[in-house]
């Protein structure tokens, strides 16, 4: 049996458990009528999240004391949403987290103050499913909270999702997209061109840049090894100089920014798909 520790409104409530752990539970009226000691059961909830990291439980905790209640239920609901929207359960790092980015973006909104992610497209390209997940949350969170919120913010929403699904640090995944973002602005650059944020190449590419990295990181070499390579690379340069051009800019700046070495095969995928980019502009012309 849990006891409630905090309602937060009539649809969510907190509970402690005899063993220290804290659970978030949804669901239809579960905290109306309800005082803190109520005994609850996790069968009545819709949803239960399950904080059991002393840490998590802390920074929630933090975070619930310096905004109101109401609003951190809203998002308890919205994170509800988005798991039912991916089939999948969300990290407990993201119940602190997105509740205090999302209590002050509706603050700024409020305020007239909108702020711009720079790296929108790059975010719904790579992580295709958890922005839609955010999509559909911000739209039920405009209409519980009266306010329109903007595409941009479906992206930063999407970078949280991201990084409860995988465990990875909400700020390495964002020193990630700032890596990417860099990587496409010296390629477009160097085509002298701004590349289609909507095309299925740009998406690929931007993919591409994403899985490159987690596998420079990791020590990957690729798939392609040996000769094949040096003669794959040769034909590369010969046939697709200004592509090939560029993916060698592009693994130089990889080089430094992740201070490791570069796989050799990276030129020469980078060298396609830069290639296919600037064949679908002169195509377009």
């Amino acid at each position: 049996m849990l006891r409630v520790s905090k309602v937060l409104n009539n649809n969510v409530v907190i509970a402690s458990h005899a063993s220290g752990w804290e659970t978030v539970l949804v669901g239809r009226g579960i905290g109306f009528g309800r005082k803190v000691g109520d005994p609850v059961e996790e069968s009545w909830a819709e949803k239960v999240f399950v904080l059991k990291d002393p840490k998590e439980r802390l920074r929630y905790a933090k975070v619930l004391a310096e905004i109101d209640g109401s609003f951190a239920a809203l998002v308890a609901q919205g994170i509800a949403i988005m798991e039912d929207h991916l089939g999948v359960p969300l990290g407990e790092r993201i119940h602190a987290s997105l509740t205090d980015h999302l209590f002050f973006a509706v603050k700024r909104l409020r305020e007239g103050i909108a702020v711009r992610n720079p790296f929108a497209r790059e975010v719904a390209a790579m992580y295709p499913k958890e922005h839609a997940a955010s999509q559909a949350m911000l739209r039920w969170l405009s209409e519980e909270v009266h306010l329109d919120m903007p595409d941009d913010e479906a992206a930063f929403v999407a970078l949280h999702v991201h990084s409860a699904m995988g465990g990875e640090d909400l700020g390495r995944v964002a020193w990630k997209n700032r890596v990417i973002s860099e990587l496409v602005a010296i390629t477009e650059e160097s085509l002298g061109f701004r590349l289609d944020r909507l095309s299925p190449h740009y998406m690929r590419f931007i993919r591409h840049l994403s899985f490159s990295i987690d596998r420079v990181e990791g020590g990957i070499e690729g798939d392609l090894e040996g000769d094949p390579i040096s003669t794959l690379e040769e034909t590369m340069k010969r046939e697709n100089p200004v592509p090939y051009g560029i993916a060698l800019k592009l693994c130089l700046y990889m080089r430094n920014a992740l201070d490791r070495p570069i796989p050799p095969a990276e030129v020469v995928y980078l060298t396609i798909h830069i290639h296919r980019l600037y064949n679908s502009k002169q195509r377009d012309k």
